[in-house]
């Protein structure tokens, strides 16, 4: 191990001609890197990437006009099994407007789940795709109209305060690693805004599926 590790730190002080190079850090102590890369590039090409979102035909979910309970109206739940410690570490999450005309203003509300909870029952008017098309298959589920066996904690993650008013309008929140969902868990989430005219959201999900111990 401390060969290796000597090895890393030699590979990083010295440039491509052999000669010895200074390492520069941040005011916190922390490596100063530059960006060569956009962001997800190794994840995206690993084949660990993944979407969801509503196929042509989905009807979509109505908002709710109070901060809910135990409905959720959509839920993202990671089936891989407990043991394997693989999480769905979220990169985005939302909801699109499929039908309707909703009310001004509205809050995109999450929560996970309090426990692990039973496979849900697909939508099938979502579809899963990989984010480089490899031949990785992911085990997520994405089930509408799931009633929680307990009450998760909901918190918003992204507001407007404008008129979605056309179809394909929305809200998105950016959680760039923010929330992890362990295996057999699900993330739920809804909409919270007024009642509008009949509006009809579908949801969209992005992630990267890795291997982590919860601590």
């Amino acid at each position: 191990m401390l060969g290796l590790m000597k090895a890393l730190v030699e590979s990083l002080s010295v440039n491509a001609q052999g000669a010895q190079k200074s390492l520069r850090l941040t005011q916190r102590g922390s490596l100063a890197v530059s960006d060569v890369e956009e962001y997800g590039t190794d994840l995206a090409l690993s084949g660990l990437r993944f979407a969801a979102g509503p196929a042509n035909g989905e009807g979509g979910n109505a908002p709710v006009v109070a901060v809910p309970t135990t409905a959720a109206a959509f839920v993202l739940w990671n089936g891989e099994d407990q043991g394997s410690g693989l999480h769905y570490i979220m990169d985005l999450a939302g909801v699109v407007l499929i039908s309707g005309t909703p009310a001004v203003g509205g809050s995109l509300l999450l929560a996970l789940t309090t426990d692990p909870i039973a496979k849900p029952t697909a939508d099938a008017g979502y579809a899963v795709t990989s984010l480089n098309r490899g031949s990785r298959q992911s085990k997520a589920v994405i089930a509408t109209g799931v009633t929680l066996a307990a009450a998760p904690v909901w918190t918003p993650h992204s507001a407007n305060g404008n008129a979605v008013t056309g179809v394909g309008g929305g809200a998105f929140a950016e959680l760039s690693g923010r929330i992890a969902i362990p295996p057999q868990f699900g993330l739920a989430m809804t909409y919270f805004s007024g009642a509008g005219t009949s509006p009809l959201f579908g949801a969209a999900f992005r992630w990267s599926e890795i291997s982590g111990d919860r601590r």
